[in-house]
């Protein structure tokens, strides 16, 4: 990931069901910017999805 943010209001975690986390992130490269979302089952990352809220 392209500058990972630092700032709180930006990421965070949800818990699932099960054994399910979701990761997520808004990101910048002072041009544009970009959401990230990871879905980890147990000690897994199963998927990633990218998109460009812009």
């Amino acid at each position: 990931m392209l500058n990972p943010t630092r700032i709180e209001d930006y990421f965070g975690m949800a818990e699932g069901s099960g054994d399910t986390l979701y990761l997520y992130m808004s990101n910048s490269d002072g041009a544009g910017s970009y959401e990230v979302v990871w879905t980890i089952k147990g000690s897994a990352v199963v998927s990633q999805f990218l998109f460009i809220s812009f």
